[in-house]
């Protein structure tokens, strides 16, 4: 798994394949599945800062850098970022997945 894909995803990126089929993001999305999936569960757009070529992968359109509207100088979309980093949201986001994970698991099952 990588942060960023040259060509295709590999085929052990489960984050980015659960992502692809929630439609989180489009299917030739080339972020990692980790990055997908943290910046959506703190309520971040992850093709918003994407550098890839939308012809490429097909994803929505790049945020542009709006000015700071914060009074120190942050915008929303770094407070979103800064918050990945929070250890009660990345527990809250690994507890998402492991329910995803054990539903998807308990339909099989059926």
């Amino acid at each position: 798994m990588k942060p960023l894909y040259e060509d295709s995803p590999d085929q052990d990126d489960l984050l980015l394949q659960q992502s692809i089929q929630d439609g989180i993001v489009p299917p030739g999305c080339r972020l990692g599945g980790a990055i997908v999936q943290g910046l959506s569960a703190a309520g971040g757009d992850p093709c918003g800062k994407c550098d890839v070529k939308r012809d490429i992968c097909g994803g929505r359109p790049r945020i542009p850098d709006l000015p700071p509207t914060h009074p120190h100088g942050f915008d929303e979309q770094r407070n979103i970022e800064a918050s990945i980093n929070d250890s009660a949201t990345a527990r809250k986001h690994q507890r998402r997945l492991t329910i995803m994970q054990l539903n998807r698991m308990i339909k099989e099952k059926k």
